[in-house]
């Protein structure tokens, strides 16, 4: 249920699904912080989770597919 009111915070996402909508006004981020997120994904991927390795791999493998 969107728009059902007179006015409706909505995310830019959900704005392209939309053609006949009039924007009455819109915010910019106020900080915006660039992030490394190749070392965070790698160091999470390093980051033992079982005692046995195989059984690690396993579940990271898994999980990387969803």
């Amino acid at each position: 249920m969107m728009f059902n009111k007179e006015f409706t915070l909505c995310y830019g996402l959900f704005l392209n699904d939309f053609t006949d909508i009039e924007i009455k006004a819109f915010k910019k981020p106020h900080t915006l912080k660039n992030v490394d997120y190749q070392k965070i994904v790698e160091e999470l991927f390093n980051t033992p989770i079982s005692d046995n390795k195989d059984d690690g791999n396993y579940i990271k493998q898994i999980d990387c597919k969803h």
